[in-house]
């Protein structure tokens, strides 16, 4: 046993060894591709005639030593001397692939091997850094940022408007690009057969450590919690520091917004909304198939629907029935009835102030309303409403109509009592 794992580690320490001098190898062979390419070639030729071009200047000996340099360069760093334009991609793959080998060989070593070579070196960089100062510079930075903007933006819409106008319509081509993209990559997804592509979604989804996601959870509602809580101690005469931080925030933002114009938004908003409805119902009116397929479906579209409020009942009716109605007594008792019935009065009132202020104004609207419906179809509808109707009750009749008499009959006597 113990020559077999002496072997084994033999055996890694070697391939560690074969793997960093082809690491080393590749590296070496793809900046040697980089520093010979004719482009960079070019670009280092131009750099240095700008050199000696600047540093002779008028003197006459330096523009000779000058011209015999960049003769010289020339003569070195010619097209037929440099290799193909461009970087192996197949060696920086092999490259990346060696990486992954040794950094996965070192983890199974020592699973903490990353957390422990760069604990060192980010502690050292925060500790070194003093952020009080970045903050500084980011706050001093604000105004010079924006002055910045403010002047660019002058600059470009009094020199160079059409520029902007350009960069504004990159939008549409970029918008082609990602969503043709994302085609080309969805696409070929629709070949893979059902049970492997939902094996594959449910495998990924299976590898979620959900214990993680809960306490995730768990800690972002205990800041909530803290949040609601502070702000309960920091408030003052019952009102939370919440409310009170952002009902002034609220006012100072209403302080720089005009009024009128906000009106006028929320009017065009509800026109939008008019606009794409109706950009829905051209489309359907010309697709009739598919407006006939969605009523002939519409069961299918809402049983599932009425089958998981079904399920979630029942959750209901396995409860303890003492449980269950102690639990509904207690929630139901905590409902501020006194609130609701004020809501009630207060719509009452308004109504009757302006029924007491405008008494023309209901009688009016009712009979706009009622003017222009059509009274034999409202008729016809009744009829055959009221008959399907009691039809349909009749399996029940007899259990629920003496029970409904009976009630009615006590509310008449009740009120007769009171007269």
């Amino acid at each position: 046993m113990e020559i077999r794992e002496y072997a084994e580690k033999a055996d890694a320490v070697v391939a560690a060894k074969r793997r960093e001098r082809e690491s080393i190898e590749i590296l070496g062979s793809l900046v040697t591709e980089c520093l010979t390419s004719p482009t960079l070639g070019k670009v280092l030729l131009s750099v240095i005639r700008n050199i000696l071009s600047t540093w002779s200047d008028n003197s006459r000996a330096k523009q000779k030593i000058s011209d015999l340099a960049l003769k010289l360069a020339v003569e070195k760093i010619t097209p037929q001397s440099l290799s193909h334009d461009g970087i192996d991609a197949q060696k920086v793959g092999r490259l990346l692939t060696v990486l992954a080998q040794h950094l996965n060989d070192l983890q199974t070593q020592n699973p903490m091997h990353l957390a422990d070579n760069l604990e060192g070196p980010l502690c050292e960089f925060i500790a070194s850094t003093d952020f009080g100062e970045v903050k500084e510079l980011v706050d001093r930075a604000e105004e010079p940022i924006v002055e910045l903007v403010r002047r660019l933006m002058g600059f470009v819409w009094n020199k160079y408007p059409a520029k902007f106008g350009m960069v504004i319509s990159l939008v549409h081509p970029l918008g082609n690009i990602i969503v043709r993209s994302l085609k080309e990559i969805v696409k070929p997804l629709n070949g893979v057969s059902p049970d492997l592509f939902t094996d594959l979604i449910f495998t990924i989804v299976r590898s979620i450590d959900g214990r993680q996601i809960g306490e995730l959870v768990n800690a972002v509602l205990e800041m909530v919690r803290q949040l609601h809580t502070g702000s309960l101690l920091q408030g003052e005469a019952g009102v939370p520091q919440f409310q009170m931080d952002l009902t002034q925030k609220l006012r100072e933002i209403m302080s720089g917004i005009d009024p009128e114009l906000l009106l006028k938004i929320k009017v065009i908003t509800a026109e939008f909304a008019e606009e794409r409805a109706n950009a829905v119902s051209d489309i359907l009116d010309e697709n009739p198939e598919l407006v006939l397929d969605l009523v002939s479906r519409y069961s299918s579209l809402k049983n599932p629907s009425i089958r998981s409020k079904q399920h979630r009942l029942r959750v209901f009716e396995h409860l303890s029935e003492g449980e269950f109605a102690t639990a509904v007594a207690k929630g139901l008792s905590e409902i501020d009835t006194q609130e609701i019935s004020e809501i009630f009065n207060t719509l009452m009132r308004m109504f009757n102030t302006v029924h007491a202020e405008k008494p023309d104004f209901f009688p009016r609207l009712l009979s706009d309303l009622f003017m222009n419906i059509d009274t034999d179809a409202l008729k016809t509808a009744t009829e055959w409403f009221m008959r399907d109707i009691i039809g349909g009750l009749k399996p029940i009749a007899g259990e629920v109509l003496p029970v409904l008499l009976k009630g009615i009959s006590e509310l008449n006597r009740y009120e007769e009592a009171g007269r």
